[in-house]
């Protein structure tokens, strides 16, 4: 298991911090979802290879407008654009990152144009099923070398996409091959800001998650 000597985060927190502040979140900012249900937590299981650390993050999306409405896209039954507002109220924690020294705003425009260029995709059921077969290989690059069809998204691919298409940018692996834990282990392990989240309670589960630190008492929380 790999052992990280990093500090908790502390993200603004809370819909109400959101609404007051329009400045919190940025175009191309990364949100890890992790969703209840029996669907989350397989994913969550699957997606880790043998010695990594349990999985936190179950769904990924991109932050595509922000503003007085923050619009993102995600790639659910299929690719759809909806205010981050469609998660308040409901069970899922969210946390949402930066990659560090931003994004300019050329690079902005052209990652907004090339989400929505997937918008109203059907998902990509066979993707998944090439990740399953990679898990029986300790997640090993296999299978999900396969794929040469880009026309049907999965959550984790359409960020990985996007971010790889306009910034040449890779979270540690190819396109075809991100998860949403590695993403989220990505952004961890490079230092990117983590801006906000739904609450402190789900900022605080994702530190015990991860055996984070706390930085104001160094010690980790469990």
């Amino acid at each position: 298991m790999k052992k990280r000597n990093k500090s908790c985060p502390k993200p603004k927190t809370g819909w109400y911090e959101l609404a007051e502040d329009k400045a919190i979140l940025q175009t191309g900012d990364v949100i890890h979802v992790q969703n209840r249900g029996l669907l989350s937590k397989l994913v969550r299981l699957f997606s880790r290879a043998d010695e990594e650390e349990p999985s936190w993050a179950s769904h990924s999306a991109m932050v595509l407008r922000a503003g007085e409405k923050v619009e993102i896209i995600e790639a659910l039954w299929m690719t759809v654009i909806r205010p981050i507002t469609a998660y308040e109220g409901k069970k899922s924690k969210l946390l949402v990152c930066r990659k560090p020294g931003g994004i300019d705003e050329e690079q902005k425009q052209k990652m907004i144009e090339k989400a929505e260029y997937y918008k109203g995709r059907t998902y990509g059921v066979c993707r998944i099923v090439l990740h399953a077969l990679d898990r029986l290989l300790n997640n090993r690059y296999v299978f999900r070398r396969l794929i040469k069809d880009n026309k049907y998204p999965i959550c984790s691919w359409l960020v990985a996409y996007v971010y790889n298409k306009v910034l040449k940018y890779n979270f540690g692996v190819e396109p075809n091959a991100a998860q949403p834990d590695d993403i989220l282990d990505h952004c961890l392990d490079h230092d990117w800001e983590f801006v906000w989240a739904d609450s402190a309670a789900s900022a605080a589960d994702f530190c015990r998650t991860y055996k984070l630190s706390d930085e104001d008492n160094t010690t980790r929380i469990t």
